[in-house]
């Protein structure tokens, strides 16, 4: 995580993108126009593992029906998009991830992953609830 923290370090300087650690994991705001997107950083085994919110169970009201249909959107969404994969995770929460082999990242990639995955996140979540909450 050290050379990772350096690559932050780098593109909040030429790039001013906002970054803090919290634990185990770094958590980074990016800014999309007027609207902002939270990304998760965390290491599991050999890769980084970069998320985002995109729709919380509080939304999912509709029970079941409701979460197979998030799940085809999800799945179509998937079938458009090359870096990020979208999914619910372990807290039925929507998310959209990308997973990289730590040992060969390097700024210039971190960088676009970071942009790709708020403005994939962000539009996703904009086409589900017409909201900024992520």
């Amino acid at each position: 995580m050290v050379e990772l923290r350096a690559m932050l370090e780098k593109l909040r300087s030429e790039q001013g993108i906002e970054w803090q650690e919290d634990g185990a994991e770094i958590k980074i705001r990016m800014k999309i126009a007027s609207r902002r997107q939270r990304i998760r950083v965390r290491r599991e085994g050999s890769e980084f593992v970069f998320s985002t919110g995109v729709h919380a169970p509080d939304a999912m009201d509709g029970g079941a029906e409701h979460r197979r249909r998030l799940a085809i959107r999800a799945w179509t969404r998937n079938s458009k998009t090359e870096l990020v994969n979208f999914m619910l995770d372990e807290t039925d929460h929507l998310v959209g991830e990308i997973r990289h082999p730590a040992d060969h990242l390097d700024a210039e990639e971190l960088a676009i992953y970071l942009r790709v995955l708020a403005s994939d996140g962000d539009r996703f979540e904009y086409v589900l609830t017409g909201k900024d909450k992520h």
